[in-house]
């Protein structure tokens, strides 16, 4: 699952760049996708990318929706349509959802050749 996080822009960069604050954390994020976005505004922010201009009746009410989440949550169960999914706990040693983690099966290492081995 993707999670786009309402961001407060706080400096706009001369190269489509923007320091914005999400949830007290201070990050640069790319405007590529949001040229008129401007210092003041709210946007969500993907992947390092801000991806629409919302308001900030909508950003604050996500921002306390967000803050309500327990941390470290774990589904005591899977859902059924994720099983087999390789998502099941240590399935592939790696359960975080961190930058890069995609869904599906694990992806396994390419084989070595021998002639690789041996050098």
């Amino acid at each position: 699952m993707c999670l786009a996080v309402p961001a407060h822009i706080t400096e706009k960069k001369s190269d489509q760049k923007a320091t914005v604050n999400i949830l007290g954390l201070t990050r640069d994020i790319s405007l590529d996708l949001l040229p008129d976005a401007a210092v003041g505004d709210w946007v969500l922010v993907h992947a390092g990318f801000g991806i629409e201009i919302i308001d900030e009746k909508d950003a604050l009410e996500t921002i306390e929706l967000i803050e309500q989440m327990p941390v470290g949550f774990e589904p005591t169960e899977m859902p059924e349509s994720f099983k087999g999914l390789g998502l099941e706990s240590g399935a592939s040693g790696n359960t975080s959802a961190g930058p890069g983690a995609g869904g599906g099966a694990p992806v396994e290492p390419e084989p070595t050749l021998a002639s690789e081995a041996t050098s």
